[in-house]
Order: C-alpha cells, then sequence, then structure tokens
C-alpha cells in the first residue's frame, strides 16, 4: 500500500509492506522496484491496493499489469485494476 497511509492500519491487524506512491496517492510503478515482488514470492496470497481502491492512474496500472504478468498464483483484483485486463494483456 502507499506509505503515507500505512499508518491507518495497525502492523498487529495486518502484514502490510509500505511502498511508493504517486503525488495522487497512489501506487507508484516504482514499487516493482521497491520489492512488491520479492516481498510477496513467498505468499499465497498477495493483496494490493490504495486508500480508495487502486486507481485508474497509469502509471498504477501499468504497475498492475507488470505484476499480473509476473505473478503465478491466483490473484483478486479491484474494479480499477479490469482496466489492464484487455485483449492487449492476454
Amino acid at each position: 500500500m502507499p506509505e503515507n497511509i500505512v499508518s491507518r492500519f495497525p502492523p498487529s491487524e495486518l502484514i502490510i509492506l509500505p511502498l511508493e506512491g504517486t503525488d495522487s496517492g497512489s501506487l507508484a510503478r516504482s514499487a516493482l522496484a521497491g520489492g512488491l515482488l520479492k516481498e510477496g514470492a513467498n505468499k499465497d496470497v498477495l493483496v494490493v491496493g490504495g486508500p480508495g481502491g487502486l486507481s485508474r492512474e497509469p502509471e498504477s496500472l501499468d504497475l498492475v499489469q507488470h505484476l499480473l504478468r509476473a505473478w503465478d498464483r491466483p490473484a483478486v483484483i479491484d474494479a480499477d485494476a479490469l482496466e489492464v485486463l484487455t485483449s492487449d494483456f492476454f
């Protein structure tokens, strides 16, 4: 989740990884380099989101597209992330 909202969630309740965000508060493309895939490698479930959903910001959608291409397990995505599931994606 974007690092600017991590403090809203008690660490005892969630396993979270603060990631770089965009100026508008969505996840930044650089989150991939920031360890998102590395941290998720040993997890059965990876949930990626932001404070009001993922957003349709191009940078965040690009991150989702890269993540879905690299993720080899089931994924749950929000409605905003459906934007990347076009015929070009498959």
